[in-house]
């Protein structure tokens, strides 16, 4: 994923040679997540994509109803009030996402959806604003935020 360009590359490991690239609305800040066939990665756009392993096409894209609607200024570019900030965790067929940097004001929101469809499982509000690699422990997901990196903050309660 590239936070210069707003897109996913994907290369062919003999040739190191671009397979295939996918763009997305806004910067992509961390690694997609490889599940099957389906690569997973949000964006500052406030979306989650899926798109097929070996074509790149677009399978499916969700966001809250309300990151599609509004949109702020972000290092020279127009982003989601909801950028998706963390990685995208897959545990059998639901994906874990955060999303959101103003807790206080606007609302962050921890995410769930069916990586077979995209639909929206599950969201929930959050007190913090999580941004790196969503983490599964014993059980429970983890999401560091910018004061805590070792992931303090419990989404799934």
């Amino acid at each position: 994923g590239s936070s210069a360009d707003d897109q996913v590359y994907c290369l062919d490991l003999a040739s190191g040679n671009v397979r295939w690239t996918f763009f997305a609305e806004a910067p992509i800040r961390l690694a997609p997540t490889l599940a099957g066939e389906r690569v997973l990665f949000g964006s500052d756009d406030g979306r989650v994509y899926c798109v097929h392993r070996d074509s790149g096409e677009l399978l499916w894209r969700a966001s809250l109803p309300q990151a599609e609607r509004h949109r702020l200024p972000g290092n020279g570019r127009m982003i989601s009030r909801y950028p998706v900030r963390t990685g995208v965790l897959v545990r059998g067929n639901t994906a874990y996402f955060s999303c959101g940097l103003f807790p206080k004001n606007a609302g962050a929101w921890h995410c769930s959806v069916d990586i077979r469809t995209g639909s929206l499982l599950d969201h929930e509000p959050l007190d913090a604003s999580p941004q790196g690699y969503l983490e599964e422990r014993e059980g429970e997901l983890f999401a560091p935020t910018g004061r805590d990196p070792a992931g303090a903050l419990d989404p799934s309660g």
